[in-house]
C-alpha cells in the first residue's frame, strides 16, 4: 500500500513540475518582473528542493529499501531548505492568501486557492515539525513510527496541495483564446 501511494507521489510531483513547466513558458518576461527578485528566489528553492525531497523519498520507497546513507543525506539537506525557503515565502505570500474582505492589491484569488494554500502551509509545517519530534527522546519506537507515518502522509498531502494550486494557477493565467 505504501509502495502505491510513493508511486503516486512521485506522479504527481512529475505531473506538477510538467504544468509549472508549461505555466511558465505561458508567461512573458513582463509576468516575471511583477514578483521581486527574492521571492522568485525563494520559488525556485521551494520547488528544487521539493523535487529532490520527492524523488528521494516516495523513490526509495519505490524500491522497498529504507531511506540511508547518502539518499538521506540528500533527503535531509534539502529538507532544511525547504523549510527556511517556505518559511520565508510563507511571511511574502500570506498576504495574498488572506481571507480578508476587500481591496488588498493582491491578484483575486478565490476562497479555494486560499484554503489550500492554508492547508499546504500546515502540511509542510507537519512535515517539518514530525522528524524533529522524532529526534528527541519523548517518544519510543512505537510513537517514532507514528511520527514517521504522519511525516510520510504529510508529504502525499503536499504534493496533492502543491499540485492542485499549481494546475490551478495555470488555468487562473491560462492566455484567452
Amino acid at each position: 500500500m505504501l509502495q502505491l501511494l510513493s508511486a503516486l507521489g512521485l506522479f504527481g510531483t512529475v505531473v506538477m513540475v510538467l504544468a509549472c513547466v508549461r505555466l511558465r513558458r505561458g508567461r512573458g518576461a513582463a509576468s516575471t518582473r511583477r514578483f521581486p527578485r527574492l521571492e522568485r528566489l525563494l520559488a525556485a528553492g521551494a520547488g528544487l528542493s521539493f523535487l529532490a525531497l520527492a524523488l528521494s523519498g516516495f523513490g526509495i520507497r519505490l524500491t522497498g529499501s529504507a531511506l540511508s546513507g547518502y539518499p538521506l543525506l540528500l533527503h535531509v539537506g534539502c529538507g532544511a531548505v525547504l523549510a527556511a525557503a517556505f518559511t520565508l515565502g510563507l511571511l511574502f505570500w500570506a498576504p495574498r492568501f488572506a481571507f480578508e474582505v476587500g481591496d488588498t492589491g493582491c491578484p483575486a484569488y478565490c476562497p479555494a486557492h486560499r484554503l489550500g494554500f492554508w492547508l499546504l502551509a500546515v502540511a509542510v509545517i507537519g512535515a517539518i515539525v514530525t522528524p524533529l519530534v522524532a529526534m528527541l527522546p519523548w517518544f519510543g519506537t512505537h510513537g517514532q513510527e507514528v511520527l514517521v507515518t504522519i511525516h510520510r502522509l504529510c508529504a502525499l498531502a503536499i504534493v496533492a496541495l502543491a499540485l492542485s494550486l499549481a494546475l490551478a494557477e495555470a488555468r487562473l493565467h491560462q492566455a484567452p483564446r
